[in-house]
């Protein structure tokens, strides 16, 4: 996707003999499409199925940086106006895990700043968009979280999920933010996403897929000498849809403290209603990003870079993301008493039978005979063959 909206101006002719119509306000619609995640373990796009144990706090915030996220093209497809050239926005989260299969949170986007071209009200463009620029800095819809975790993926010794995992999300927003600012609805949204995850030894795959409800249609650069219902750039209902491959190289032993994660993403929406799927470009997009996560104990950080596959009203060409976040966690998960720091399995606890207890692992046949401890009436001794099956050696 891309940044880009093509337009059909009319010549100045034609503007002087017709009476100037008024031009569309900018569209009451949040089209970056992206927002900060729950859990501290994403990449730019997708994130973890998992939800943190009751009282679990985590805290997020993340900074991007949008290139020419909105312009507007002549028939001739080339740029008449920059009406954002450079755009900085912050999303902030905080959330609360519950019974390890809920987290509760609420996230809020803003702009730090955006920057385009001046529109002369007497030009043919302002038929189309209201000159005055957007405001340079301004509050997005405050967003009310719920994540569901339905399938709580396994752990490895490592303490890698593996195998399958499924979760349901909802973002509920209400209309705090700026309507002119290309951050705020202008009414309430609903976003409902289901997330699945399955992993295998180094690499997790993720996909997400759901549905967003607005109650207020958005429009922008519309003709104003057509029906409304002929214009292709209006936002409401929406189908958004992501994929992500992340690699984990701890489960090849590169890096045993489990600091680096990299992902590669990708995600797109399809308008719903009123334009329908495949009708338009301009309410559609699709991006592809590539971005790292390196975990230092509770502090996250992730620096990521997406580019636009397609034009489209608000799909910026190129964005640059950066995140920080804090996710303090216990530091003994299996309760052993190592801390996780030092203990080789942080989520199966120590069985401290005087067998090398020193490592935070159970050792499950302390003398290899391959009978386990539970059923070893010898476990010291190694059994010869296990005779009788109770682990002894032959009398």
């Amino acid at each position: 996707m891309r940044r880009l909206l093509s337009l059909a101006i009319t010549t100045a002719a034609t503007t002087a003999m017709a009476p100037l119509a008024k031009a569309d306000e900018p569209p009451s619609a949040d089209l970056r499409g992206t927002f900060a995640p729950l859990h501290h373990d994403a990449g730019v796009t997708t994130e973890s199925v998992r939800s943190p144990g009751t009282g679990e706090m985590t805290a997020a915030a993340r900074m991007s940086y949008a290139f020419r996220p909105v312009v507007l093209r002549d028939a001739q497809g080339e740029i008449a106006s920059r009406i954002v050239e450079h755009q900085f926005t912050g999303d902030f989260v905080a959330s609360v895990g519950l019974f390890e299969r809920l987290t509760l949170g609420l996230d809020l986007p803003i702009v730090l700043a955006q920057t385009g071209d001046e529109i002369d009200p007497g030009s043919d463009l302002a038929r189309f968009v209201d000159p005055e620029p957007p405001p340079l800095t301004a509050l997005g819809d405050l967003g009310i979280r719920a994540k569901g975790t339905l399938v709580i993926p396994d752990t490895d010794e490592t303490g890698l999920s593996r195998g399958f995992g499924l979760a349901l999300d909802e973002r509920f927003t209400v209309p705090t933010g700026d309507e002119r600012s290309f951050l705020g609805e202008g009414g309430i949204t609903s976003e409902t996403r289901l997330y699945g995850e399955l992993s295998h030894g180094p690499v997790l795959g993720s996909l997400r897929a759901g549905v967003k409800i607005r109650a207020e249609e958005g429009a922008y650069a519309c003709d104003p000498d057509l029906p409304r219902d002929e214009c292709k750039s209006r936002f409401g209902h929406e189908l958004p849809l992501a994929f992500g491959l992340a690699l984990r190289p701890q489960a090849l032993g590169v890096d045993p403290d489990g600091i680096v994660t990299i992902w590669a993403e990708t995600r797109g929406y399809l308008p719903l209603h009123p334009v329908q799927p495949f009708d338009a470009g301009a309410p559609a997009g699709w991006f592809a990003s590539l971005a790292g996560r390196f975990a230092l104990g509770d502090i996250g950080l992730l620096a990521g870079v997406e580019v636009g596959l397609r034009d489209g009203v608000g799909n910026a060409p190129f964005r640059a993301t950066l995140g920080l976040s804090v996710a303090p966690r216990e530091s003994d998960q299996d309760r052993d008493g190592m801390p996780d720091d030092e203990d080789k399995c942080p989520t199966f606890a120590e069985d401290r039978d005087g067998n090398e207890d020193s490592d935070g692992c159970p050792e499950m046949d302390n003398d290899g005979d391959g009978v386990p401890d539970a059923l070893d009436k010898c476990p010291a001794v190694p059994g010869a063959g296990g005779d009788a099956g109770d682990g002894c050696p032959p009398a």
